[in-house]
């Protein structure tokens, strides 16, 4: 058994390495502390110097191929070191906000920041949508064209897929009040 502690900077490193993985989630992204193995294409990677052993050692984030879990697709790079940040927490701040708290997976770097995430135009209009909305339309959206179509487009039965089911239980959901005993 050894202590994380020792002067042995490899096992440090080692125990450090695998505590972040822990801590970040294995399998989403691994990090790699140490030196860079020859012949890494397609990782991003970033070098700092260790001042008590005068040698570059190496932190590397690498992605998995292949499809992204949604979770990554909103990721932002850290402001610092420029590597990819993983999402923490969000929170709603209105139907048009949301703030949403990123930490860096770099481990030496470890900034951890707050990024308010704002709706600010329509890019292409809502089928179904919500007065209380008011968001400025894009310049790119053609209002004479909006309104032609409108004018002249025929008519058609709509099914919407998304309705909120019928209660299962109506005495419980009616609205009703119950029978009296």
């Amino acid at each position: 058994m050894y202590s994380p502690f020792d002067l042995d900077t490899t096992r440090a490193q080692q125990a450090h390495s695998s505590f972040v993985l822990s801590a970040v989630g294995v399998g989403v992204r691994r990090v790699v502390i140490g030196k860079k193995p020859a012949g890494n294409a397609g990782g991003s990677s970033q070098t700092c110097n260790n001042v008590e052993t005068g040698s570059q050692s190496t932190v590397e984030a690498e992605t998995r191929h292949g499809a992204e879990l949604p979770s990554e697709r909103t990721r932002l790079e850290c402001p610092h070191c420029e590597l990819p940040c993983i999402i923490r927490s969000s929170r709603r701040m209105s139907k048009l906000t949301r703030e949403t708290v990123y930490s860096c997976l770099n481990p030496e770097c470890g900034h951890a920041f707050v990024a308010l995430t704002e709706i600010v135009r329509t890019t292409s209009l809502s089928s179904a949508p919500d007065p209380t909305v008011h968001l400025p339309l894009s310049d790119r959206l053609r209002r004479d064209l909006l309104r032609a179509l409108l004018d002249y487009a025929p008519q058609a039965k709509h099914i919407p897929m998304f309705a909120k089911p019928k209660p299962v239980t109506g005495d419980l959901f009616s609205g009703n009040a119950p029978p009296a005993d």
